[in-house]
């Protein structure tokens, strides 16, 4: 009877560790996309010529001059 309990507990507990493994694989995925999706900053202007000093070079300079536009076409008041 004894080897029945400790039988069983082991089951439960490969059970449970394979659980634990397939929810880190599905954390393990969710990281290298997001950190897929994070890391492409480089930005290239698509025609350089439009821009009056040199075009930016990553999307979050990018980003920051279309926030300062927005500001400026809305009379320097804050962005809502």
């Amino acid at each position: 009877m004894a080897n029945y309990f400790a039988k069983s507990t082991r089951n439960a507990s490969n059970t449970a560790n394979a659980a634990f493994i397939q929810a880190n694989l599905a954390f393990d995925h969710a990281n290298a996309a997001y950190n897929t999706a994070n890391t492409a900053d480089d930005y290239t202007a698509a025609n350089s010529v439009i821009w009056a000093t040199s075009p930016p070079t990553t999307i979050y300079a990018a980003i920051d001059r279309l926030v300062n536009l927005v500001y400026t076409l809305n009379s320097n008041t804050p962005i809502p």
